[in-house]
């Protein structure tokens, strides 16, 4: 998993779990664990491929909401943001 804050945000990019960890929760919470790295930051925003439906899934059930899309080639990279607050993330 990569971090990079930008202002009052964090970009996450490349949060990876192996295949056979997959559906266990590892991502879940990885992705808590990675909202609460800089207490200060207002808002996480996330990127993956529109047919990855199982990260899509997950972003969503954990309060991403898409923000937009970006066209690459014969498919779409979708673009999520949650807010955070100062105490940790939003449920």
């Amino acid at each position: 998993m990569r971090l990079l804050r930008v202002g009052s945000a964090v970009e996450l990019g490349r949060l990876t779990v192996v295949p056979y960890r997959q559906g266990m929760g590892v991502g879940s919470f990885l992705l808590r664990e990675a909202e609460t790295v800089f207490p200060e930051i207002r808002e996480m925003q996330i990127f993956t491929g529109e047919h990855s439906t199982a990260n899509l899934r997950l972003y969503e059930r954990s309060g991403y909401v898409e923000t937009g899309r970006t066209p690459v080639g014969d498919y779409s990279i979708v673009h999520l943001t949650k807010a955070l607050t100062s105490s940790g993330p939003k449920a």
